[in-house]
């Protein structure tokens, strides 16, 4: 074992460590070894503790590459429900090109209430999943349909309007929930229009996250200047 890779191995082992500053740190020090600390922490994941692959997969998340993004896959299916929650996320930050066909299938295949972080690794892929999350958005999958439309949301990008337009005229209250807060997050004047149609929404819950949501959406307007 060189020299490099004892210290790598030494910080992987305060990956369990109670300290959080001593982990963080530890943390820290691995992403720095980029690709070099990726062989000693997919073996981590294999053999290491619960806490010491939910740990390193963070870490392997952040640096990337496929040896890291095959360990974390690896995890995904962790007996460790901590381990599996955290890898799923993790599989988003890789940004590996696999890593949208495995994510958008974890989340067909948990339950209707079971939201997991599949939708966080999702989320992490950014713009390259929009045009997915549309298509699912306007789907009769109503597990897909639901957090696909408050994930346009958080892509914060206005081609997503005429799709939650749409959603809010569905007759599932979910759909229409979820489409409020996401037009909450986007904001803007078209935005604002929207949210002034589910003021008057009949659900209850709808009707009071779109009057939250209007005023969120308000505040992303700029006002006249000050004279």
């Amino acid at each position: 074992m060189t020299a490099r890779e004892a210290r790598i191995r030494a910080h992987i082992e305060k990956l369990c460590n109670g300290d959080v500053v001593a982990r963080r740190r530890a943390e820290r020090w691995l992403f720095r070894y980029g690709q070099d600390a990726v062989p000693l922490l997919a073996k981590a994941c294999k053999f290491g503790s619960p806490q010491t692959r939910a740990h390193a997969v963070w870490v392997l998340g952040l640096i990337g590459g496929p040896e890291a993004f095959d360990a974390i896959l690896t995890l995904s299916h962790d007996p460790d429900e901590q381990v599996r929650y955290d890898a799923r996320w993790a599989l988003g930050l890789t940004h590996d090109p696999r890593a949208a066909d495995i994510l958008f299938g974890l989340a067909e295949s948990c339950d209707a209430d079971d939201v997991g972080s599949e939708w966080y690794g999702i989320r992490e892929l950014g713009p390259t999943v929009l045009e997915r999350l549309l298509d699912l958005s306007l789907g009769p999958d109503q597990k897909l349909a639901v957090p696909s439309i408050y994930e346009l949301g958080q892509t914060g990008d206005p081609k997503a309007l005429p799709v939650l337009a749409e959603a809010l005229r569905s007759e599932d209250s979910r759909r229409r929930l979820a489409a409020v807060e996401a037009l909450g997050v986007i904001g803007g004047n078209d935005a604002l229009g929207l949210l002034q149609t589910a003021l008057d929404d009949p659900d209850d819950q709808v009707r009071s996250s779109a009057q939250l949501s209007f005023e969120e959406a308000a505040a992303t307007i700029p006002g006249p200047p000050n004279t």
